[in-house]
């Protein structure tokens, strides 16, 4: 939603952009070290512990992202809801709640994974593999 003063146009959500300044870098960033360390995985003979810490620390960074997307209510913008619930012809309070539980379920889902993933990495570390 803009608002016109005295020829300039302000945003009103300036709270997703703050969230979108935060979570876009830090998204890219941990791509990045995710890339960088399968490159060293992949030209490690096996698993080393700090191959393991590393994995361990990008996965809890995920995890973290992960949590703080799923805390902020400004990502799911009502003006959508209400789009989306003229094309589903529901309430758009129905189908916010809806896509709300849904992002929450995938959410919890893909932390579970990523915890799973740094145990398996001191689980190679350890058999050696």
């Amino acid at each position: 939603m803009y608002k016109e003063r005295k020829g300039l146009t302000i945003n009103m959500a300036l709270a997703n952009q703050l969230s979108g300044m935060f979570l876009v870098p830090a998204s890219l960033l941990l791509v990045t070290l995710e890339i960088v360390l399968e490159s060293y995985r992949v030209s490690a003979p096996k698993w080393t512990a700090r191959l393991a810490i590393g994995n361990l620390f990008i996965n809890i960074s995920w995890a973290f992202l992960i949590f703080v997307m799923l805390m902020n209510p400004q990502l799911l913008q009502p003006h959508i809801a209400h789009f989306f619930s003229e094309i589903f012809q529901q309430s758009s309070e129905d189908l916010l709640g809806r896509v709300e539980w849904i992002f929450t379920i995938l959410g919890i889902a893909a932390i579970i994974v990523m915890l799973i993933d740094a145990v398996s990495g001191f689980t190679n570390l350890r058999t050696g593999k």
